[in-house]
């Protein structure tokens, strides 16, 4: 073998060595690429391949191209994905207890919320996840739900009798039936349909998502409840975890750690639409602190039911998240605090 040939040999082993080297993980969202979240994760995809010299990249299915939350946590389940950008409601297929994080009316502000997910929520999602060999490498920012209504609302005996969307989880369901309606869990396409043609009276859902598809063109009043607040995920099973090296690991974290941008980002962008659909004839009403605490009031009656209903580690979880609030052990110390926590009033 003369001089040419084995450079050419030696090259050949070392990009094979280096392909071999190289991995692409699958990634499925139903963020549109365009959303806030969509280029969110872009950005994040390519600081990966930054980090790792494009020894580990992203391919991302964006806007639901492989199914709804539900069915991405079951690709993820089965392995047929690598990461699941999904929420709460659907790691629910893993441990139905994580819904307790929905109790409505259970956070009373963004920096509430925000301050015991970073600190509290995550490492006990993380430890119930990981005993289910699922292992969460960040999160993101999921709006709060709000009320639409084809005819205004105000008060929780303004559902008595009516009929209602609700998110397909159990907390949902149960919320919107203690509160005298009839809850109908329905999937997003079904909701515009059933808002339509009058089979339901109202949705419950976020308000940058209802006036992206048009909710507020076929039920103009909007009630800005922020009753039910879940958490983003990014999961991935923990065996493709653990065969990435640690420099692998430390890349993904690190591209998934802006969180608050994220935040920013989405809450001004839903801001900003609610603003522009309220000057296009969206009624919008914003609560009061005597009609809250009447709404408070009417969740804290539900919360044994619910707790109950939502089985699995429901009630570990909801002690978790009462340690967590100002009320609980004060752990976030800087956030405005009353002498009780509603549910004790």
């Amino acid at each position: 073998m003369n001089k040419f040939t084995t450079a050419v040999a030696a090259l050949l082993a070392t990009t094979a060595v280096s392909a071999a080297q190289a991995e692409e993980l699958r990634m499925s969202s139903t963020a549109p690429e365009t959303s806030p979240w969509g280029v969110w994760l872009a950005a994040a995809g390519e600081r990966v391949a930054e980090l790792t010299d494009g020894e580990l990249t992203l391919n991302i299915f964006y806007g639901g191209q492989l199914g709804d939350e539900q069915a991405t946590m079951n690709l993820l389940i089965r392995g047929r994905i690598d990461i699941a950008a999904v929420s709460t409601s659907a790691a629910g297929l893993v441990e139905p207890g994580l819904e307790a994080i929905h109790l409505p009316f259970a956070w009373s502000s963004d920096a509430e919320f925000d301050c015991a997910v970073d600190n509290h929520l995550m490492p006990m999602i993380g430890d119930i996840l990981s005993s289910n060999n699922i292992v969460p490498i960040g999160s993101f920012e999921v709006p709060a739900f709000v009320l639409f209504s084809r005819q205004a609302i105000a008060s929780p005996g303004d559902l008595v009798g009516q009929n209602w969307r609700a998110v397909p989880t159990r907390v949902s369901v149960g919320f919107l039936n203690a509160l005298g309606a009839h809850g109908v869990p329905l999937g997003n396409a079904d909701m515009v349909t059933s808002l339509q043609t009058g089979a339901v009276d109202g949705a419950e859902t976020s308000g940058l998502y209802g006036i992206a598809i048009g909710l507020n063109q076929i039920a103009p009043h909007l009630l800005m409840t922020q009753q039910t607040r879940v958490v983003g995920l990014l999961m991935m099973p923990g065996a493709v975890w653990e065969r990435l090296s640690e420099e692998h690991r430390a890349a993904l974290s690190e591209a998934f750690s802006d969180v608050d941008s994220l935040r920013v980002n989405v809450r001004g962008v839903e801001r900003s639409m609610i603003d522009n659909a309220a000057a296009n004839g969206l009624t919008v009403v914003e609560l009061n602190d005597t009609t809250r605490a009447e709404w408070q009031q009417a969740a804290a009656d539900s919360y044994d039911t619910l707790l109950t209903e939502i089985g699995g580690r429901a009630r570990e979880v909801w002690a978790t998240v009462q340690e967590a609030t100002p009320h609980g052990r004060r752990r976030c110390s800087n956030l405005p605090q009353s002498s009780l926590p509603f549910w004790q009033i």
